[in-house]
């Protein structure tokens, strides 16, 4: 309920959709009424928004999979 209050006065651009698929778009909704402009999205779905607001896809599992294999060889 206080997210629109917190984006205005902290004049927040960008908010993190880290919730699970079924719960995306909620969030995502939610930040796009708050008044947020960019979304990185690391839940696996497709994100649909105004045309004014960018989503970056962040790829979790591809990005643990490259680091474990960094680490471990």
């Amino acid at each position: 309920d206080d997210l629109p209050r917190v984006v205005r006065e902290k004049g927040i651009d960008i908010g993190l959709v880290t919730v699970p698929q079924a719960s995306a778009q909620g969030a995502a909704d939610a930040l796009v009424r708050a008044g947020v402009r960019g979304i990185l999205n690391f839940a696996p779905t497709i994100l649909e928004v105004p045309r004014d607001v960018h989503v970056e896809p962040v790829d979790f599992m591809a990005g643990l999979k490259r680091l474990s294999f960094y680490i471990l060889n």
